[in-house]
């Protein structure tokens, strides 16, 4: 009997518990409305949440490739190592959301509002961030390969780390921004503002069109 005890224990503890309630991802869906809702782990790929509610919502490691988000609500929400891939986030409000180490590859976010939000560690690559507000946002060691920032307002971010080769920067504002150890190899900075930046140690080669002066600035080997 004992061992039978120890057999049904051991089973209980290995068994995996869904990590969110099923009731409301169903009301999520039904609704568009699932506020301050605990839905980590969820599958939603592809899902069609356009103008849905998930103001606070914890959403940490949830699958949205290729979701429909725009105009989605998703302030303060907690979205670190999401899958944000292809996502359409057209207008999506996320406000000091936390998107540590998200994946929003290819994702499209203009005209969303990130103010406040950390994006430390997430990967932007080839993402639309064109005439993005970014002001004082967390981006350090984020990777932004090939990310589309034209026009974006940078002033004062913390970009330490960030990954920007061959990211368009035409006309983006980087005005007090910290990039330190930043790499913009082959970037185009054409027409870019980095008045008070901080770019010791990032790495310039190849990039276009960079008007550095004022800056401070000590190009690493």
């Amino acid at each position: 009997m004992k061992r039978l005890f120890a057999t049904l224990a051991a089973l209980l503890v290995a068994s995996p518990a869904t990590a969110f309630d099923q009731a409301k991802l169903k009301q999520l869906k039904e609704t568009k409305s699932c506020v301050k809702c605990d839905l980590k782990d969820a599958d939603l790929p592809g899902v069609d949440l356009t103008n849905a509610n998930l103001a606070g919502a914890n959403l940490e490691q949830v699958d949205f490739g290729n979701a429909n988000l725009r105009g989605a609500n998703l302030a303060g929400a907690e979205l670190g190592g999401s899958n944000l891939e292809n996502a359409n986030l057209v207008g999506a409000n996320l406000a000091k959301a936390s998107l540590i180490a998200a994946i929003l590859t290819g994702a499209n976010l203009t005209n969303t509002n990130l103010t406040g939000g950390n994006l430390s560690q997430a990967k932007l690559e080839k993402a639309n961030l064109t005439k993005e507000n970014l002001t004082k946002v967390d981006l350090n060691a984020a990777n932004l390969m090939n990310a589309n920032l034209t026009d974006a307002n940078l002033t004062g971010a913390a970009m330490s780390i960030a990954r920007l080769e061959r990211a368009n920067l035409m006309g983006a504002n980087l005005t007090g921004a910290n990039l330190f150890g930043a790499t913009l190899t082959g970037a185009n900075l054409t027409g870019a503002k980095f008045a008070g930046a901080t770019l010791l140690q990032a790495k310039l080669t190849g990039a276009i069109g960079a008007n550095l002066t004022g800056v401070i600035l000590k190009l690493s080997p």
